[in-house]
C-alpha cells in the first residue's frame, strides 16, 4: 500500500517536472531575445581600422620538424567546501617528455592545500603547472640535444585586483607563482630550448588597443602625452577621449577611434573573424602588465617603469614582502613576453601564444618598458620559425597533438573527485579530529543528482 503510494507521489512529480519545465523554457526564450537586443552592436572594422589590424597578420602555413625532444604540460582542479568555511583544493598537473627517438616519460604532481577561506585558486593550479613544467624542461634538457614545449595557458604575469586587496595574506603564493614563470623564462635558449604558450580562449584587447592607439596619434598628434598617460587602461584611454569629445562636439575628428575602441571584442575574436588565411600577427612586446599596472597609473601622473613604480616601493617598505618584491624584480629582469595570434590553417580556431622575446631577439628587460610595443622585423622573422613547428605539431588534426594527450591524462573529472577524493579527504580530516560536513548544497547535490 504504501509502496503504491509512494508511486504515485513520484509518477505526479515526474508530470510536474515536465510541465514546469515548459514554463521555464518559454521563459528562458522571452528572456533570452531581451538580454541579447542589451548588448551593444557589433559594427564591422572601418576602412582605416580594417588596414591597421591586417597590416600585422603575416600569412604563413610553413611546416618544420621541431627535431627535438617535444614537452608538453597541463593540469586541472577540484575544489571541496564544508560547513564551517573549511576549503580543500586538489590540483593535479602533468608534464609529458617525449624524445624525438625514444619512450615517453610523464611527470604527474599533485598537491592539496587544506585551510579556512582559501583563495587563489586558479594562480595556485597555474604555479603547480609551471613548476612541472621547468621540472620537466630539466629533465629533458639534461638527456636531449634540443628541446620543444608547449604548455597549456598563457606565460603573462596575471595579478587579480583581491591580491592587491590583500597583499599580505597572499603574498607568499603571489612570491612562489612568480618564481616558477621566471624559472620557466631562465631556461629558454635560442637554438636549444624553445617555450611557447597556448591559450584556446583570450579575451585580452592588448594589440587592438596599441593599433588603434598607433592610427590616431597619426592622426592627432597633439594627444601623445595624454595617451601614454593612459596607455595602461582602455576603460581610461577611452573615458580620456569621451571627456575631449564632450569640447570638441560630434564631428570630432576622434569619433571613429573611439567607437573602435568601444567595440565589445578580443583580439583573439577580431583575427578569428578578419584573418581567413594560415598565419599570425606581429608579436606584441607586453610591459608589466598585470593588474597592479592599474595601481601604478591612479598613483602618478606619468607613465612609470617596474623600477620606479610606487607598487614596488610598496614592497620595499614592508619587510614581510621583500620576497615579493624581489622575486618580481628578477622576472622583470628578463626579457619581456610576447604575444601574438596564430592560425594553423584557412579559418580554423585562432590562438593565443605567449613567448619568452629572448627567443625572438629582444634583449630589454621588462621592467625598463612602460608601455607594450609591437616587434620588429627580427621578431617577426623569428617568431615565423616557432610558429611553423606548431604547425608541424597540429598538421593532423586542428589541436596540438601534445597538449591534447596532456589534457586527456590530466583532467579531474567532477563524477571521479566527488566519489573518490572527496571522501577520502573527509575521512583524513575526521581522523585527524576535524568535524567536517558537507555544505547542505552539497548534501542536495548528492541526494538529487547522484554527485
Amino acid at each position: 500500500m504504501q509502496l503504491c503510494f509512494l508511486a504515485n507521489q513520484i509518477d505526479v512529480l515526474e508530470v510536474n517536472c515536465e510541465l514546469i519545465e515548459e514554463d521555464f523554457y518559454s521563459l528562458f526564450v522571452e528572456k533570452l531575445g531581451q538580454s541579447v537586443a542589451k548588448l551593444p552592436p557589433r559594427n564591422k572594422p572601418d576602412e582605416w581600422a580594417m588596414k591597421s589590424y591586417l597590416n600585422e597578420w603575416h600569412e604563413f602555413n610553413a611546416i618544420t620538424d621541431p627535431d627535438a625532444c617535444i614537452v608538453s604540460c597541463d593540469g586541472s582542479m577540484g575544489t571541496s567546501v564544508f560547513s564551517g568555511g573549511l576549503e580543500a583544493l586538489v590540483v593535479r598537473a602533468v608534464a609529458h617528455i617525449r624524445p624525438k627517438n625514444g619512450k615517453m616519460v610523464s611527470i604527474p604532481n599533485v598537491e592539496v592545500p587544506i585551510d579556512y577561506d582559501l583563495g587563489g585558486n586558479a594562480i595556485f593550479m597555474k604555479t603547480v603547472e609551471l613548476e612541472t613544467l621547468a621540472q620537466a624542461i630539466e629533465k629533458a634538457s639534461a638527456n636531449s640535444g634540443k628541446v620543444f614545449a608547449v604548455y597549456d595557458g598563457n606565460l603573462s604575469l596575471f595579478l587579480p585586483s583581491r591580491y592587491i586587496q590583500n597583499i599580505q595574506a597572499l603574498a607568499k603564493d603571489f612570491e612562489r607563482h612568480v618564481k616558477a614563470l621566471t624559472r620557466c623564462f631562465k631556461l629558454v635558449s635560442a637554438g636549444r630550448l624553445e617555450l611557447v604558450g597556448i591559450s584556446k580562449d583570450s579575451k585580452v584587447t592588448y594589440l587592438r588597443a596599441r593599433l588603434i592607439i598607433d592610427a590616431l596619434l597619426r592622426s592627432r598628434p597633439d594627444l601623445t602625452e595624454m595617451m601614454r598617460r593612459a596607455q595602461r587602461s582602455l576603460k581610461l584611454i577611452t573615458k580620456r577621449l569621451d571627456e575631449i569629445l564632450d569640447s570638441e562636439g560630434a564631428n570630432s575628428s576622434l569619433r571613429p577611434y573611439l567607437n573602435e575602441l568601444k567595440q565589445p571584442i578580443s583580439d583573439e575574436g577580431l583575427y578569428g573573424e578578419l584573418a581567413t588565411e594560415a598565419g599570425y600577427t606581429t608579436p606584441l612586446l607586453l610591459g608589466p602588465q598585470t593588474r597592479f599596472a592599474f595601481y601604478f597609473a591612479s598613483k602618478t601622473q606619468q607613465p612609470t617603469d617596474w623600477w620606479k613604480s610606487p607598487f614596488r616601493e610598496m614592497l620595499g617598505r614592508n619587510v614581510e614582502l621583500e620576497g615579493l618584491r624581489a622575486s618580481l624584480d628578477e622576472l622583470y629582469s628578463q626579457p619581456p613576453t610576447a604575444i601574438s595570434y596564430w592560425k594553423n590553417r584557412p579559418n580554423p580556431s585562432t590562438y593565443r601564444l605567449d613567448i619568452p622575446s629572448a627567443l625572438l631577439g629582444q634583449e630589454m628587460r621588462t621592467g625598463d618598458m612602460n608601455e607594450n610595443r609591437l616587434g620588429d622585423e627580427t621578431a617577426i622573422k623569428l617568431i615565423g620559425d616557432i610558429i611553423a613547428k606548431l604547425n608541424w605539431l597540429s598538421r593532423v588534426e586542428n589541436a596540438i597533438s601534445p597538449l591534447t594527450e596532456v589534457d586527456a591524462v590530466v583532467r579531474l573529472d567532477r563524477r571521479l573527485y566527488n566519489s573518490s577524493y572527496e571522501p577520502l579527504i573527509m575521512d583524513e580530516l575526521k581522523r585527524k579530529g576535524h568535524n567536517v560536513r558537507l555544505t547542505k548544497r552539497r548534501i542536495r547535490d548528492y541526494v538529487q543528482r547522484g554527485y
